[in-house]
């Protein structure tokens, strides 16, 4: 008898549980809220670009003035009798050859506006 009374209010007290259930899991949202959430991507967005910047910084660029001192080592090396490497050897050739490889190097001031610009565009796409 009891177990009988017991299933009978099992079931409505099972669906009124169920029914009330998926309502907890909404919370109520205030307005801040979203600003908030907007507020927090810009910071991590501007975060990570500056976090970015610091590591371009630090990372060396081969420039022209790279470029000079590498060629005036290997003709130096060269004309003292001095074995080249490889590479050495392969940067005589081009020198024989006439190409100085200058249109791929830039300079620091160049190297230096290039960065800029681009931490630039990256901090507006944080917006």
């Amino acid at each position: 008898m009891l177990q009988i009374c017991f299933r009978r209010a099992c079931g409505p007290l099972l669906g009124l549980l169920l029914l009330t259930l998926p309502g907890w899991g909404f919370a109520q949202e205030f307005a801040t809220d979203r600003l908030y959430i907007r507020q927090h991507g810009k910071a991590r967005c501007l975060r990570d670009v500056k976090e970015y910047v610091e590591t371009e910084r630090g990372r060396s660029e081969h420039t022209v003035e790279h470029d000079r001192l590498i060629n005036n080592t290997v003709w130096f090396r060269f004309r003292k009798g001095v074995n080249l490497s490889e590479n050495q050897q392969k940067r005589l050739k081009e020198l024989r050859q006439g190409q100085y490889r200058k249109s791929t190097a830039l300079t620091p001031q160049q190297l230096f506006r290039q960065r800029a610009a681009l931490a630039k565009e990256l901090r507006k796409n944080c917006g």
